[in-house]
């Protein structure tokens, strides 16, 4: 008759840690797929006034040599 060298005990030691990494994955991924909302909402367009025509400038209100300054 073949006998284990091995008691249940010392198995059970040996397993525990990666059991408990096994269930700790387990609890994190089934508290999180619990959490996923996959409804996603539908889109509504903001009421916001449209414009009916551009903007003009008539004269620039920045001279090109204001803007251009060789001395930095």
């Amino acid at each position: 008759m073949y006998r284990c060298a091995f008691t249940g005990s010392e198995i059970v030691r040996a397993l525990l840690p990666s059991l408990r990494v096994v269930v700790g994955v387990c609890v994190v991924s089934l508290t999180l797929a619990a959490c996923i909302d996959v409804k996603v909402p539908k889109y509504e367009r903001p009421n916001t006034p449209e414009k009916t025509a551009f903007s003009t400038f008539d004269t620039s209100k920045v001279a090109a040599s204001d803007t251009i300054q060789p001395d930095w």
